[in-house]
């Protein structure tokens, strides 16, 4: 036999063998994330909308006229009413807030500031595109988002 132990060959793996593989750098995102980057996008504006449709709906809520006198019954519903807007809100701003955090882990920043750059009807637009077909839609949208 060689001078080599079995547990000295074992003990020398190849080098790198345990190390994960570098992390792969390309110019544009995968389609997986791509259509990662759109779904968020969407979620956001939804849910900065369905925040603002809940803003107008306490703005009305706090301009109507108050109960009078000692109708315990009444002030008690108007306080729910108001409670369970607010409660609405802030369900909302805790989604949006989960939204937001998942964007800040992620390298595609120039994308999401392109994407929030275009307005409800050019996103809507995109996002239907991408609905439709979303390998050949999204990669056009994506160039052109990159070119801005």
């Amino acid at each position: 036999m060689s001078g080599l132990s079995t547990q000295s060959l074992g003990s020398q793996a190849a080098p790198g063998y345990h190390d994960p593989p570098p992390p792969y750098y390309s110019a544009q995102p995968s389609q997986d994330t791509l259509a990662w980057i759109m779904e968020n996008e969407h979620t956001r504006r939804v849910l900065l909308q369905r925040l603002d449709d809940m803003d107008e709906e306490f703005d009305i809520f706090c301009a109507e006229q108050r109960p009078t006198g000692v109708d315990y019954l009444q002030v008690a519903e108007r306080c729910q009413e108001g409670g369970r807007i607010l409660i609405e809100q802030g369900l909302i701003a805790t989604d949006l807030a989960k939204v937001m955090r998942e964007r800040a882990n992620r390298e595609w920043n120039d994308l999401y500031i392109a994407l929030s750059k275009l307005t409800d009807s050019e996103f809507n637009q995109t996002y239907a595109s991408f609905k439709q077909d979303p390998n050949q839609q999204i990669q056009h949208a994506v160039s052109e988002l990159i070119e801005l």
